[in-house]
């Protein structure tokens, strides 16, 4: 036994190892070291100063011969003034013969979302977007893009499969150059048939990318669509690599998802016979405990089989009646949910069934009012959001939330609450965000007397300075953080599930370096500070107090160091669209994980860095990231480097030989 439990023993270490590395390097999400995440998430207060001048980059690499390409007008994003930026990113686009590909659309954008939250069913939001096509030589060419560091491009034609590139810098000057190779995708075709093996025509078919979560945007789902004809055909083409779930839907006929073919390796063209059956219908009504019928309740079937998924919903009648119908044979779990009910799921119901009924019961009501702290006033208009407390003072997200408008005397009356203890979030324009005090909701009785008062909250003023020249630096944003928050890949990747205790603000730092942070709850802040010319800094255990001005002083901003260079495969040719890792080499307070991508001449730049040891390593991945492939690449390319303030260091990585 001893001597297999050791192999078995490697085995699940270097699982536990991919799956890591795996994570770390999907992050495509706000990088520690950019100025991604400018903007807020929906719901959070900003606090916006002086619209600062355009942030000057230091010197960019050498891009060679000038390459240019007729522009073509791009979509840039709504509300903002980005000319000022002299910078672009161009490139050509060709076949994989050489031969240049026309009308292409190049798209580029910010912040499309971290893969490993958009998997868990979450979504980001986007930020500024561009759009161009490429001319008759292929070439293509967008300008004025604001800077950062966490750009994607996507080409996409409809004559060849989709290629895309993550992590990519672009300055505030200067030319990114990024060629692109499309080749053709991958085909899926196949024949629908009925019981009798006869053909059905007019059956509506999805392609839709399986690797991401239900709920994440159309463009990361990329569903494809086709119908079958008379003969029952149908085919899908130039589709790209990865994981994909196919779903047949027909009138009179049970729909069903085929999950998970994979479209990998050399084998271009896949074919599939599907069969549907005739569509069975589930019937019933939802109650409440009473025995009256719930509104538009939701009711979702899904069938207990994991190789061909049948699945349906309905919405119930005024009387609480559904009908969920193209469901094919075999058990299903019935889940019905309404707002303000518990939901409550029913299993191994045959299709066929009449009758079923389903009894939700009321969840907790909370009711109370929202005030002026200061004047004693009703406040009319607010939000409410729903904590669970996890223990006195902590709290955990939970989906119970609404908006209330024109609330008579700032009454309201809170809805979908398990039992259990809470405390509500409030928010209100021209107030800091403010928590009722914590409460138990039993079930059966409305707990009531629940009082929020709004006030102005206090603030943080300060001045950012240039550490050698005492000159404001203009432009920096800066975000209050709770005091315990600490910046990591890990904690990246769940950010938008986490709940903070304070007040989420973030303002720009004038053209004198001035700042100041309105309307904060109390508590003890962190203020984390990002500007693309100096590294990120945050300061720590700032107490903020109703009605008072606190000031952070003279904050001094250094522009840490440079690394720049190029990444070579072994033989020697450079690493087109490669991603150069940057990492500690152990936990230093300030120094977080950098990633960036190669341009089309294998060279990269990873600016403001903040001194430090690190280990920096270049991977190479054609299409689905395999994150063993990761390991044995950054095995190969890493080096140890130790950086300086000031510093511009030019690295060459290799991947393999030297």
């Amino acid at each position: 036994m001893e001597g297999s439990a050791k192999p078995l023993f490697l085995v699940v270490l270097l699982l536990a190892a991919g799956v890591v590395v795996f994570a770390a390097l999907m992050l495509s999400g706000s990088d520690p070291g950019t100025d991604a995440g400018a903007g807020t998430r929906s719901g959070v207060e900003t606090a916006v100063a002086e619209r600062p001048q355009d942030i000057l980059p230091p010197p960019a690499i050498p891009t060679g011969p000038e390459r240019r390409a007729p522009e073509r007008t791009a979509v840039a994003p709504s509300g903002g003034d980005v000319a000022g930026y002299a910078n672009a990113v161009l490139g050509t686009v060709k076949d994989e013969n050489g031969a240049p590909v026309d009308g292409a659309i190049v798209h580029a954008r910010v912040g499309t979302g971290n893969p490993i939250f958009v998997m868990l069913g979450g979504t980001l939001p986007e930020g500024p977007a561009y759009e161009t096509r490429t001319d008759a030589k292929g070439s293509y060419r967008i300008a004025h893009l604001v800077p950062d560091e966490n750009y994607e491009l996507r080409v996409s034609h409809a004559n060849y499969a989709p290629a895309t590139r993550t992590n990519v810098l672009v300055l505030a000057e200067g030319e990114t150059p990024h060629d692109f190779v499309l080749q053709k995708g991958f085909v899926l075709a196949g024949t629908v048939f009925d019981r009798q093996s006869s053909p059905i025509a007019n059956v509506r078919l999805v392609l839709e990318n399986a690797a991401v979560g239900p709920f994440a945007p159309e463009s990361m789902r990329d569903p494809r669509v086709a119908t079958s004809d008379e003969s029952g055909a149908f085919q899908f083409e130039n589709l790209p690599d990865g994981p994909r779930n196919l779903t047949a839907t027909a009138p009179g006929y049970g729909g069903k998802t085929i999950p998970n073919i994979q479209f990998v390796g050399d084998t271009k063209i896949q074919t599939r016979e599907i069969f549907l059956t005739p569509g069975l219908a589930i019937t019933g009504i939802v109650v409440d405990e009473a025995g009256a019928g719930v509104p538009r309740a939701s009711v979702e079937a899904t069938a207990y089989s994991s190789q061909e998924i049948s699945k349906g919903t309905a919405e119930a009648n005024a009387d609480g009646v559904f009908v969920i119908d193209g469901l094919t044979e075999g058990p299903f779990s019935l889940v019905a949910t309404a707002p303000g009910y518990s939901r409550e799921t029913l299993p191994r119901v045959e299709p066929g069934a009449e009758g079923i009924r389903v009894e939700l019961s009321r969840l907790g009501v909370v009711q109370g009012r929202v005030f002026d702290r200061a004047s004693g006033r009703p406040i009319a208009n607010f939000r409410l959001e729903a904590r669970k407390v996890t223990q006195p003072g902590a709290y955990g997200r939970h989906p119970a939330q609404e908006e209330f408008r024109n609330a008579k005397e700032g009454q309201f009356s809170f809805a979908g609450l398990e039992p259990g203890s809470y405390a509500l979030l409030a928010r209100a324009a021209g107030y800091a965000q403010a928590y009722s005090a914590e409460f138990v909701v039993v079930k059966g009785a409305p707990t009531q007397g629940i009082e929020i008062g709004l006030g102005a909250g206090g603030s943080i003023s300060g001045r950012l300075v240039d550490a050698k020249t005492g000159r404001g630096v203009t432009g920096a944003t800066l975000r209050t953080r709770d005091n315990t928050f600490e910046d990591n890949p890990f904690i990246q990747i769940f950010a938008p599930l986490l709940v903070t205790n304070v007040s989420e603000v973030t303002a720009r730092s004038g053209e004198d370096g001035a700042f100041r942070l309105e309307r904060l709850m109390p508590g003890t802040y962190q203020l984390e500070i990002d500007h693309g010319r100096y590294t990120k800094k945050s300061l720590r255990g700032l107490a903020v107090e109703e009605g008072v001005a606190s000031e952070a002083g003279e904050v001094q901003m250094t522009t840490g160091a440079t690394v720049q260079g190029v990444a070579f495969e072994g033989s020697g040719v450079p690493i087109a669209g490669g991603q150069v890792m940057l990492r500690p080499t152990s936990p230093q307070p300030g120094l977080t994980q950098r990633q960036t991508r190669t341009d089309s001449q294998g060279r990269f730049l990873l600016r403001s860095v903040p001194p430090g040891d690190y280990e920096i390593s270049v991977t190479k991945t054609d299409g689905q990231p395999n994150p063993f492939e990761m390991i044995l690449h950054i095995q190969k390319s890493k080096q140890p480097v130790t950086l300086l303030e000031g510093e511009e260091r030019e690295i060459h990585l290799h991947l393999g030989g030297t």
